[in-house]
């Protein structure tokens, strides 16, 4: 499991919504933190990301997808948008490592 950081520029909003059900659907654990911005943990490469994001999406549209490794950092969040970020680093950080009780948290 990786988290990934989605960036897309939809210019176009019929198919926003189809766009985000997708996101939603390729993840066990999604986070949509920002207009363009979307935050998922999932077991899936970035190409498969990008070949299943890609029927949503027209010509002139834009996508990028990251991968987050190991280290995180972030300010000014919520308590909850925080607990999502702890959890979901930690949980994929254990998960490539094989841990069972990981001990990994970004502050």
């Amino acid at each position: 499991m990786e988290i990934y950081i989605i960036v897309c520029k939809l210019r176009s909003k019929h198919v926003y919504e189809s766009f985000c059900e997708s996101v939603k659907a390729l993840s066990d654990a999604w986070w949509h933190c920002g207009e363009p911005t979307w935050l998922i943990r999932s077991s899936l490469k970035p190409q498969q990301i990008k070949t299943k994001l890609a029927p949503h999406m027209q010509s002139d549209e834009q996508l990028l997808i990251l991968a987050c490794k190991d280290t995180a950092v972030w300010d000014g969040f919520d308590d909850v948008s925080a607990m999502w970020l702890k959890t979901a680093f930690r949980q994929a950080s254990a998960r490539r490592s094989g841990r069972q009780s990981p001990n990994y948290a970004a502050e």
